[in-house]
């Protein structure tokens, strides 16, 4: 089933917000998720100096992987509980929605599209349908 296109958009670009929407009462769920956040947000290069420190060390794939970790954190909580669908929908859009849905159909296709677009709007698509 679907789940509303704010949600999809939230979960992927911001998934702290999304967790906090979802449960404003349980603050350890929100914290855990901003700190895979805050944590991820060194992956992007925009830091400067840190990005490239942090690259050069063995902590390359830790930001990747936490902000990964991160979206997959607010979908599980979001109700897609399938382990692979989610990470899947995260890393691979469209195998992740394959894999949620068990159909191949133009949700399939347009999801690839989007995913060589830009990861983002696949990512987005594929949590939106999923």
């Amino acid at each position: 089933m679907p789940r509303e296109l704010d949600v999809a958009i939230v979960g992927v670009l911001i998934p702290p917000l999304q967790v906090y929407r979802k449960r404003q009462n349980c603050q350890s769920e929100f914290i855990l998720d901003l700190l895979l956040f805050i944590i991820g947000l060194a992956y992007f290069p925009f830091w400067g100096i840190f990005h490239r420190w942090l690259w050069m060390s063995y902590l390359g794939w830790l930001p990747f992987i936490c902000f990964i970790a991160s979206i997959c954190y607010c979908f599980h909580l979001e109700g897609l509980t399938d382990v692979a669908a989610n990470i899947f929908c995260c890393l691979i859009p469209p195998l992740g929605l394959y894999i949620s849905t068990k159909k191949c159909d133009i949700d399939i296709l347009i999801a690839l599209l989007l995913w060589f677009l830009f990861w983002f709007p696949g990512a987005i698509y594929a949590y939106y349908k999923a």
